[in-house]
């Protein structure tokens, strides 16, 4: 949504505007939601639990086949050695390539992934069972200094140091320390206060990072303050939305979950991988509309259309990469039945039909010179017929 809103260059529009701005603490609350759940694993089977690494060849699987989408819809050019370092580190030094722009998150939520069974091993160890409380507070620490000294030496950029996992350690402490309340905390209670004070809390902070703190209604931030301030409200959102919503059996880990909430966990990976790629292919059709920029593209006039078709786009896709994974994790099992017999069969048959389709016709047919008005191309065709009658 905030890619759109920056696309259609909304953001310094109204209460809309501040509102769509801050979006961006979408990001922070996947890092901490990611060390919440993986830590929550490794505290429930630390014996059985092999690990992060275990669970990198997903990860991997879901970023190659992003960087194909990107590559066939985008033509993203560049040298070998940029596509095996994003590859395999999820990104370049500076900016990311075309279309790859989550390379960089995508990068700290492996290493998160990787980390959390050593901080929780940490964690668990003789001398601070009874203070678990020391590697979160270490973790959080070591951010604000790594933060402090990349703020005090000028590295500000938006994909510079401060997109690299150091700066993320406080909120994979609040995952941690979430995690480790959770396993702890068994007074039903209490355990429902602290959802209704995470509720208030999350609305609270939200709206004063939109509207009271005065934070640039841009992704970057150059003001030390700002970056501060910034990282201290992610912090505070991240911990109450989480527990708002995680401080009880959450539906997403119960053997039969919603069918609502099934569906956006299927549909998100793709939303996070591909949308600003998606948008960026459909802006194009609009090519008198669109101004392209360093990172992205502006379109101008009305942006819902080219908004809900990159949305079903990321959605298909989504489907693709679960079914992908799932699929392979299925055929190292040699459960060669249950792909077939997969709830999920039958929607990836549709979601693939649809996404090769729409990314064929978007790819391969000429672009559009009527700017998206179809009554504009009527009528040039009216004119020239009636051109060659006389």
């Amino acid at each position: 949504m905030q890619r759109a809103g920056i696309a259609g260059n909304r953001l310094s529009s109204g209460s809309a505007g501040a509102i769509v701005a801050r979006f961006d603490l979408a990001v922070p609350l996947l890092v901490a939601l990611v060390a919440f759940l993986t830590a929550r694993r490794s505290l429930a089977s630390p014996l059985s639990d092999s690990g992060g690494l275990a669970r990198l060849p997903a990860v991997y699987i879901a970023w190659a086949l992003t960087m194909l989408f990107a590559k066939a819809a985008l033509h993203v050019q560049a040298t070998g050695g940029q596509f095996v370092s994003t590859l395999v580190i999820f990104r370049v030094v500076g900016t990311p390539l075309e279309g790859l722009a989550a390379g960089p998150l995508m990068l700290v939520v492996a290493s998160t992934v990787v980390l959390m069974p050593v901080f929780v091993g940490l964690a668990r160890r003789p001398a601070l069972v009874a203070r678990p409380w020391v590697v979160p507070v270490g973790l959080a620490v070591v951010a604000l200094v790594y933060r402090i000294l990349c703020t005090s030496t000028g590295h500000t950029a938006l994909f510079g140091p401060l997109s690299w996992l150091p700066n993320y350690l406080d909120l994979i402490g609040a995952g941690l320390a979430l995690a480790v309340i959770d396993d702890r905390l068994t007074d039903v209670r209490i355990r429902r206060q602290v959802r209704v004070a995470g509720v208030a809390t999350a609305i609270i902070s939200f709206v004063s990072a939109a509207f009271a703190f005065g934070l640039p209604r841009s992704p970057l931030l150059n003001s030390s303050a700002d970056i501060h301030l910034f990282a201290l409200v992610a912090l505070i959102f991240s911990a109450a939305v989480l527990c708002a919503v995680c401080l009880f059996p959450p539906a997403f880990t119960r053997r039969k979950m919603p069918r609502t909430a099934g569906a956006f966990a299927i549909a998100a990976p793709g939303v996070l991988l591909v949308g600003g790629a998606a948008f960026t292919l459909v802006a194009h059709q609009y090519h008198e509309r669109v101004i392209e920029f360093d990172g992205g593209v502006f379109l101008q006039g009305n942006i819902v259309a080219p908004f809900v078709w990159s949305l079903l786009i990321s959605c298909a896709f989504g489907v693709i990469v679960v079914a992908v994974v799932g699929g392979v994790g299925l055929l190292r099992d040699r459960q060669w039945r249950a792909i077939v017999r997969s709830r999920l069969a039958l929607p990836t048959v549709v979601a693939t039909g649809f996404f090769v389709r729409v990314i064929t016709l978007l790819t391969v047919a000429p672009e559009r010179t009527d700017g998206g008005r179809p009554s504009t191309e009527v009528t040039t065709r009216r004119s020239a017929a009636h051109r060659r009658c006389r």
